[in-house]
C-alpha cells in the first residue's frame, strides 16, 4: 500500500483549496503546511507569516491514524483543551483520538473521516492555536539579554542603588522587595514601557545566580540560566515576563524560590551556618547510586509499569501529550510530597524511566551510564543530540524537591522543540 500517495489524494485534495500543500514525511507522520499572512507576531514582528501544519500520524505499532495540528506561533496550549479531546467525542471508538483501519480499504475511508474532521473542526483549531499573546518575551527582548545582560544588571543596581554584593540574607531580601516592588508599581503600565526594566530584572536575578550558585548563561532563543541538582535551570526573562503580567499574583512563590536558592549560595559559599528554618525536609534530598542503577538497568520495565498504571497514551511526543502526561504527574508529585522521600524514591524512579523512555522512543535519545570515579556517584543520562544531554533523573528529583513540575514540563517541551528544530544531519542517530 502507497500510504503517502493515499494520504496526498485523500487528504492533500480536501486541504488544498485552503492553501495547505504537501510539506514533507518524518518517520511515520505525513505533514502537510500552509503559510497564514495577516496574523499579528510578538516574538518577532519583522516575521508576520504564521507557518501552520496538519500531521497524519500513523503508529509505528498498531493499525491506528491521528491527526495532529500545529504552528510555529509561541503560544501557551497548557491552559486551553487540545484537540484530542475532540478526536475522542468523533470516534466511533469512543475514548481515543486513534482511529482504527483495516487494510487499504479501511486506511482510506478512516483518512475520508480525518479530512471531513480537519474542515469541520481542525481549521478553526489551527486558527485559535496561531494567535501569539501579546506579552511574552520577544525575540528583540532574548537578543539584548544574551547580548547584553552584564550592562543590564549594572544599569539595573545603579538606577535603584541596589547593594549587590550580599553581606547577610536580609540584603538579599532587599534586592526582592525592590523588584517585587518595581513589578507591583509598573503593573498597569504599557507592556513596551517596561520591556527594559524587565530586561534588567532578569539579568540582575541571572547575575546573581551565577555568582552564588555557580550556574551559567546559556544563549538560546529564550536566554536560560543552566544549572543542575539542586539549582535546577530557568529562563530568568520568561519568569519575570510572567509575574509582571499577572501582577505577581502567579509565580511570585517560584521567585521566592529563587530568593531561598540565594541565600543558601550565599550561606554555603560564604561558609556560614545554614539556620533549620531555611532547610525543608526535601532539601537535603537527591538521587542516589541506587536510584540511577535501578533506571540504567530497569528502564522501559519502570515506564511501562507507570505508562500502564497511569493509563497514558505514549504514541506521539508532542506539547498535547506531554501536557497531559504532566497533568498526571503533578498529580502524583502531590501525593508524593504527602510520603517522606524514602516512600516516593519509587515512584521517582518510575517518572524518570516514563520521562526518558519518550525521549528515546520519540527522539532517537540513547540511556548512557556514568559513573563519578572520584566519589562513585551514578548518573543517568539519555543522550538527545551531539552535545546535548538530559540527565532526567536530577530534572524529576529536582521538581519534586522544589515543588516545581511546570519548571520539569518546561524542561521537557524544551528539550522536544530543540529537538524538532535541529536539523536532520545533527540529530543524535542511535547505533
Amino acid at each position: 500500500m502507497k500510504k503517502t500517495q493515499i494520504i496526498k489524494e485523500i487528504v492533500g485534495k480536501k486541504i488544498e483549496p485552503y492553501g495547505f500543500k504537501y510539506f514533507k514525511t518524518d518517520g511515520p507522520c505525513r505533514i502537510f503546511m500552509r503559510e497564514e499572512h495577516g496574523i499579528p507576531r510578538y516574538y518577532d514582528p519583522d516575521d508576520q507569516t504564521v507557518r501552520q501544519y496538519i500531521n497524519i500520524q500513523e503508529s509505528q505499532y498498531d493499525t491506528i491514524l491521528t491527526v495532529r495540528f500545529e504552528t510555529d506561533a509561541i503560544v501557551d496550549l497548557s491552559d486551553r483543551p487540545g484537540f484530542d479531546e475532540i478526536l475522542k467525542e468523533l470516534n466511533p471508538d469512543k475514548g481515543s483520538p486513534w482511529y482504527v483501519y483495516e487494510g487499504e480499504k479501511g486506511y482510506r475511508e478512516t483518512l475520508t473521516v480525518l479530512a471531513d474532521i480537519i474542515i469541520k473542526y481542525g481549521l478553526d483549531y489551527l486558527k485559535s492555536i496561531s494567535v501569539e499573546d501579546p506579552v511574552i518575551p520577544t525575540k528583540k527582548m532574548a537578543e539584548d539579554l544574551n547580548t547584553r545582560y552584564q550592562e543590564l544588571d549594572r544599569s539595573l543596581i545603579a538606577e535603584y542603588q541596589i547593594n549587590a554584593v550580599a553581606k547577610s540574607e536580609e540584603d538579599i531580601d532587599k534586592w526582592f522587595q525592590v523588584i517585587h516592588k518595581l513589578l507591583m508599581e509598573t503593573g498597569e503600565k504599557p507592556y513596551e514601557d517596561v520591556k527594559e526594566l524587565l530586561l534588567q530584572i532578569a539579568a540582575f536575578i541571572g547575575e546573581r545566580s551565577c555568582e552564588l550558585l555557580s550556574q551559567e548563561w546559556m544563549h538560546f532563543e529564550i536566554p536560560v540560566i543552566a544549572g543542575g541538582y539542586p539549582y535546577p535551570s530557568f529562563s530568568p526573562l520568561a519568569r519575570i515576563v510572567a509575574i509582571w503580567k499577572s501582577k505577581c499574583e502567579d509565580y511570585w512563590n517560584v521567585m521566592e524560590s529563587n530568593m531561598k536558592n540565594l541565600k543558601l549560595g550565599f550561606l554555603q559559599k560564604n561558609g556560614l551556618p545554614i539556620s533549620n528554618e531555611m532547610i525543608s525536609p526535601v532539601d537535603n534530598i537527591g538521587p542516589t547510586d541506587e536510584m540511577y542503577c535501578e533506571l540504567y538497568n530497569h528502564h522501559a520495565e519502570l515506564a511501562e509499569r507507570f505508562q500502564r498504571r497511569m493509563e497514558l497514551e505514549t504514541e506521539c511526543m508532542d506539547e498535547e501529550h506531554i501536557n497531559r502526561w504532566f497533568d498526571v504527574i503533578a498529580e502524583r508529585m502531590e501525593a508524593l510530597h504527602k510520603e517522606s522521600y524514602e516512600d516516593a524514591k519509587e515512584e521517582l524512579v518510575e517518572i524518570a524511566a516514563f520521562l526518558g523512555v519518550q525521549i528515546e522512543r520519540h527522539m532517537d535519545g540513547v540511556w548512557e551510564l556514568h559513573i563519578n570515579e572520584e566519589n562513585d556517584y551514578g548518573r543517568c543520562y539519555v543522550l538527545l543530540s551531539h552535545g546535548i544531554a538530559e540527565n532526567i533523573l536530577d530534572k524529576v528529583v529536582g521538581g519534586y524537591k522544589l515543588n516545581a513540575v511546570e519548571w520539569l514540563k518546561s524542561v521537557c517541551i524544551s528539550a522536544w522543540v530543540a529537538w524538532r528544530n535541529t536539523p536532520d544531519d545533527l540529530k543524535y542517530k542511535r547505533t
